[in-house]
């Protein structure tokens, strides 16, 4: 899938488990530039099997054209088949991916995919109270704020901070 500036890798099992076999060197460039605790992270979803369980989502690299570079990643997990419903997620790696407008052109598609290919008929998204950015994105896709959800994320520091809840239902 493609965006103007971007394409979507698609993450599946296969893919996925050939990532256990990379270097490390590879495995960075696989997931983008991070540190060594976010790519832990990832191979643990990975080992625990984040990609090939009931409630596994669908999940895609975000992949700039120009230079293949992967600078995030989106998609969904929590995905509850017999209801028909999944939380949406994303994220860019680096701050200098921020604020150009990439998830503006990713969104779209991802909705559409959501709603049509995977058939849902509720798409959820979980966003930090202090996440404006991600607040506007939302809303600019007519979510609609549902809940504040009290100390829902863990942070680096080991506080807990506030989520609010946002939903959009199929047309």
């Amino acid at each position: 899938m493609y965006t103007p500036r971007t394409y979507l890798r698609k993450r599946d099992k296969s893919i996925m488990e050939s990532v256990i076999e990379m270097s490390r060197e590879q495995q960075h460039a696989f997931f983008g530039p991070s540190d060594d605790n976010s790519l832990k992270r990832e191979l643990d979803r990975i080992r625990n099997g984040q990609y090939d369980n009931f409630y596994a989502g669908i999940y895609f690299d975000i992949i700039l054209q120009a230079d293949n570079r992967v600078i995030g990643s989106a998609g969904f997990h929590t995905w509850w088949r017999d209801h028909d419903h999944a939380e949406l997620g994303y994220s860019l790696n680096n701050e200098g991916d921020r604020r150009k407008g990439y998830m503006n052109e990713v969104l779209p598609i991802l909705l559409k995919y959501g709603f049509e290919s995977m058939q849902l008929n509720r798409i959820q998204a979980h966003t930090a109270i202090s996440n404006k950015a991600s607040i506007a994105l939302l809303e600019k896709y007519k979510f609609i704020k549902e809940a504040t959800i009290h100390g829902h994320y863990k942070m680096c520091n080991g506080r807990y901070e506030n989520s609010e809840l946002y939903y959009l239902l199929k047309e």
